[in-house]
């Protein structure tokens, strides 16, 4: 914005040189009321060089032959080249206005208003705050879903292994996964694989030691 206000101010510099170096001041006061079709453009101010005002841009040119004592004017006689600066709701560009021969003829200096670039970063950041708001969402959700699709396998486990430790050991873990919880699901089938293998095991030796001491006994009766 603040380049855009010095390319017009610079460009009004130079459509005012000659009119300036002549003091035709009804082609000054015209030239300065059509840039106020610019809705930006506030104010324009054009000076000789000694800072003494030539034209406001208004019929009856109040300021004419007044010399602003601002801080932002004396600014602009000290330096001799283009300054800017923000007041308020004003962006202000200030600059020499020169001949073709570099000959120095008077000042330019044009203020421009704020208030659409104010509004355009209002609306940006409002926007920028539903976006991060939308974005947070977004994250939230994925996040819980992530922590669900961990925490239902693991669910799911323990509920196998207590199932295990009771004694139900045909119980089996469904493999749908190739990730640490697949891998943590088949462990707990061949631990219980290797519990009812030995449970069966146990309760074979326990019948064939049931049936010898009946046995036993039998023939100790006998």
């Amino acid at each position: 914005f603040e380049q855009n206000a010095r390319r017009i101010a610079a460009l009004m510099a130079g459509a005012v040189v000659n009119d300036i170096y002549f003091l035709d001041l009804d082609s000054l006061r015209r030239r300065l009321q059509s840039s106020r079709v610019n809705s930006d453009i506030m104010y324009t101010l054009i000076m000789d060089s000694e800072g003494v005002v030539l034209s406001d841009g208004t019929s009856a040119n109040v300021l004419r032959d007044q010399k602003p004592t601002d801080q932002f004017i004396d600014q602009l006689l000290q330096a001799n080249d283009w300054i800017s600066t923000v007041d308020g709701e004003l962006l202000k560009v200030a600059g020499p206005v020169f001949m073709p021969d570099r000959n120095r003829v008077g000042y330019i200096t044009m203020g421009f208003s704020l208030q659409r670039i104010n509004d355009m970063v209002h609306e940006t950041t409002k926007s920028g705050l539903y976006l991060t708001a939308f974005a947070f969402g977004i994250a939230f959700l994925l996040a819980f879903a992530v922590a669900a699709s961990f925490s239902r396998p693991i669910l799911t486990v323990t509920r196998a292994a207590k199932e295990i430790g009771e004694g139900r050991f045909n119980t089996r873990l469904p493999v749908t996964r190739s990730d640490e919880l697949g891998m943590l699901a088949h462990s707990v089938n061949l631990m219980a694989e290797t519990l009812q293998r030995r449970h069966a095991e146990v309760r074979q030796t326990v019948e064939l030691l049931e049936q010898e001491i009946a046995e036993r006994n039998e023939a100790e009766e006998s």
